[in-house]
Formats: C-alpha cells, sequence, structure tokens
C-alpha cells in the first residue's frame, strides 16, 4: 500500500481528497493534517510514501514544510514524494516548489478524477522503481515524466 497523508488547511477539501485517496486501490491515508506544523509532527510519525501537500497554510507555506523535510531528513532514511496542490496562480511559487522537489501539482480547483489521474500515474511510477532496483522516493522524474507535466502558463493581462 502506498501510504498518503493530506495536508490542505480546508477541513472540506482534506475530506474530500482522503475519501478519494482511499477509493484508489493501493492507497492509504495514514493522517491528515490542516497546518503546517501537523504535517511536520505526522510525516515524521506516520512516515507516508506521499504528501498532497497544500502550498497555502495557516502558519507557513507548503513549500517551506516541504524543505524543512527533505533538509532533515537522513539520506539513508526514505522521504516523502510531494503532490503540491494549490490554488495559488503564482508561477514562480509552482517553479519553486516544482524545482524543490515536488512530484507534481494540481491547481484548484480541479476535478477529482484529476487527483485519481495523478495517483494512478504516481502508483504505475513508483511499480516502475520498485521494479528496476531503485529506491521509490526522490527518483520520481526518472520515470519518462510520466506524471510531470509543464507548468501553467501566466494568465495574460488585459
Amino acid at each position: 500500500m502506498i501510504r498518503v497523508l493530506v495536508v490542505d488547511d480546508d477541513v472540506r477539501v482534506a475530506r474530500n481528497h482522503q475519501e478519494l485517496v482511499e477509493s484508489v486501490p493501493e492507497f492509504t491515508v495514514v493522517g491528515v493534517a490542516h497546518t503546517a506544523a501537523a504535517a511536520l509532527a505526522q510525516v515524521r510519525g506516520h512516515r507516508p510514501d506521499l504528501v498532497l501537500l497544500d502550498l497555502h497554510l495557516p502558519d507557513a507555506s507548503g513549500t517551506s514544510v516541504m524543505h524543512t523535510l527533505r533538509s532533515a531528513t537522513s539520506q539513508n532514511a526514505p522521504q516523502p514524494d510531494f503532490l503540491m496542490i494549490t490554488a495559488v496562480r503564482d508561477i514562480a511559487q509552482v517553479r519553486a516548489a516544482l524545482h524543490g522537489g515536488a512530484v507534481h501539482y494540481l491547481l484548484k480547483p480541479f476535478p477529482l478524477s484529476a487527483l485519481r489521474d495523478q495517483l494512478e500515474r504516481y502508483a504505475v511510477a513508483r511499480r516502475q522503481m520498485e521494479g528496476s532496483g531503485r529506491p521509490p522516493s526522490r527518483t520520481w522524474t526518472a520515470c519518462s515524466g510520466c506524471c510531470a507535466r509543464p507548468p501553467p502558463a501566466p494568465c495574460p493581462r488585459d
């Protein structure tokens, strides 16, 4: 099973994501957090494989959570992958998240089928990594871009 932590400041959104993750074969939700502090504690406690991480949290940015976990995790310990979920349409923040190690991002609002699609792609990529003998975590981009898509174009200004 792929262990997932859902992190979103909106309780309803987090619940929707949790329910969707639980409905996808091979996935289980190990925790739900609504703040950066709770996310950090739950990652350390539950050791998820994948974190669905909102960029906007009340006490810190999702990007800072990802960077904190990346820098604090030992090279020998498995690190979670991060799928960023955001309503932020600032291309610089999306790029920073991707350059910081996020495997993909989804811009809110999106149909839940888009999240399901990314989870299914993640599961395929993970199986391919495990079959190749590579550690599955942090090697996502080696999977021929199966999940990566270019960042969205900035909205034209009127």
